[in-house]
């Protein structure tokens, strides 16, 4: 920053005989002229000042006979100086920084956020329709009137926002639930049980009951039907809903060798950089010759800033190597014990939705280099499972 402040107001750089220096310094005190930085060297004198001060400088040298040198001059009154007969250079300077300033106002990059079934593509056909696209003028743009229009146009979106961060767009969005479609065009559904175990409470919103409190059921057996017998109304289809409690027991048994292969990391290596500048990028870096057999590669994106502006269509890109290899590590007993712990957590949070968990019990043998762990565990969950069906 102190050298940006610098740059701005500008310093010439003069050299002249090492035993003028007092005369230097009564100057600087009779005239109250600053000197930025004062340099003693073996037979010279260099002092840094303000270009503003310069003609002072030189008129009280040449009034006392003194030699001096003038090495260096730095500043925008310098460097147009230099540059008035580049016409052509100067206007290109100039062109540029008024692109880079003006350029957060033009839309260049759009990222979207929360799509899962919508495309980005799909959702960036939408946002054209709306003048949301590479290239637009974003001041013009009427936010609330694009929120209001996607909203109405499309079934997939139920909630939409856009911010506009420098040349950046970035489009949130939340796609509509459509689950209820399915209730809508099945006939009926029926809850069945996707585990085996003893019931012990229900809640049925909708549907005829099958079971009752205390029953043991198996996995698929019918829990609640969607078919009802109106008499002479006929047969009638429900879409059931319930929630089923039940005792349910369950067994996990994880193996785990002793013998460990685990995964170190080098140091990290770059192999490619470039400068991108919109759309358009240029090689700085690129070295192929340093991939491993076995690596994982990280992309990096740093967009580079500018005072004022929050954010700029300039970036370096870079994609790193980060290669790795399998060290083999014996565990001990507990090691692999607590191994097996993770994993069973891992197991459960993938097969099972406790409620709460009743009671557990775990045994572990080790045979061969193996440690072979099972888990019996008692608990209490929904076992009920939505099964559609339509009637032609």
């Amino acid at each position: 920053m102190k050298r940006f402040l610098y740059f701005l107001l500008g310093y010439t750089i003069l050299v002249l005989p090492k035993e003028h220096i007092k005369d230097v310094l009564n100057i600087s005190n009779l005239a109250d002229i600053r000197i930025i930085t004062f340099l003693n060297c073996n037979e010279t004198l260099k002092i840094k000042i303000y270009s503003k001060d310069e003609s002072v400088w030189v008129e009280e040298l040449s009034s006392k006979g003194i030699k001096f040198e003038i090495v260096y001059r730095k500043g925008i009154k310098a460097f147009f100086k230099k540059y008035q007969h580049r016409i052509g250079a100067l206007i290109g300077i100039f062109i540029f920084f008024i692109i880079i300033f003006i350029s957060p106002m033009f839309i260049w990059e759009i990222n979207v956020i929360g799509n899962e079934k919508l495309s980005y593509s799909d959702i960036c056909d939408i946002l054209k329709k709306e003048g949301i696209y590479i290239g637009a003028f974003s001041p013009s743009i009427n936010r609330k009137s694009v929120y209001m229009n996607v909203l109405q146009s499309s079934n997939e979106i139920s909630w939409l926002s856009v911010n506009f961060i420098g040349s950046s767009a970035q489009v949130e969005i939340v796609e509509r639930d459509l689950s209820e479609v399915a209730e809508i065009t099945a006939t009926g559904a029926n809850i069945i049980a996707k585990k085996e175990g003893q019931i012990f409470d229900t809640e049925i919103v909708s549907g005829k009951p099958v079971v009752k409190k205390g029953d043991f059921v198996n996995k698929g057996d019918l829990l609640v039907s969607g078919i009802y017998e109106a008499g002479k109304f006929g047969t009638r289809y429900v879409y059931s809903e319930a929630v089923i409690h039940a005792v349910v027991c369950d067994e996990y048994v994880i193996k785990v060798p002793l013998n460990y292969q685990k995964c170190v990391f080098s140091e990290e290596r770059v192999i490619e950089r470039r400068l991108k500048l919109f759309d358009k990028s240029v090689n700085i870096f690129k070295n192929y010759s340093i991939l491993h057999d076995k690596y994982d590669i990280i992309n990096r994106k740093v967009n580079l800033p500018l005072p004022v502006l929050s954010d700029l269509p300039i970036s370096i890109e870079e994609v790193s190597v980060f290669p790795y290899s399998y060290e083999p590590i014996l565990l001990t007993e507990a090691e692999a014990l607590d191994k097996a712990r993770q994993d069973l957590f891992v197991s459960m949070d993938v097969d099972a939705n406790y409620i709460e968990i009743l009671s557990l019990e775990e045994n572990y043998i080790v045979e061969n280099s193996v440690l072979v762990y099972s888990c019996y565990i008692e608990a209490t969950e929904n076992i009920a499972a939505t099964n559609e069906f339509n009637i032609q």
